[in-house]
């Protein structure tokens, strides 16, 4: 199963940086969701476009790795 990774913190989208976010959304801002977490990319506006949002998720999707799956104890 692979994810991608998005992560919402305090009514605000995070997107982790891929090829294809970086190039879809290439005037995101980058900041930390919160202390300690890593630089994501700031989306808040950009999502009233299906188009981009589908070519968006189709592109992180192939280009994120599987979750790896956790060991049974």
């Amino acid at each position: 199963m692979t994810c991608v990774d998005i992560d919402k913190c305090d009514n605000e989208l995070f997107l982790k940086r891929t090829p294809t976010s970086d190039r879809l959304l290439a005037e995101s801002e980058l900041r930390y969701p919160y202390e300690g977490s890593k630089t994501l990319m700031h989306v808040f506006d950009s999502f009233d476009d299906k188009a981009l949002i589908s070519e968006l998720l189709n592109g992180m999707h192939a280009e994120l790795p599987e979750k790896k799956t956790k060991k049974a104890k």
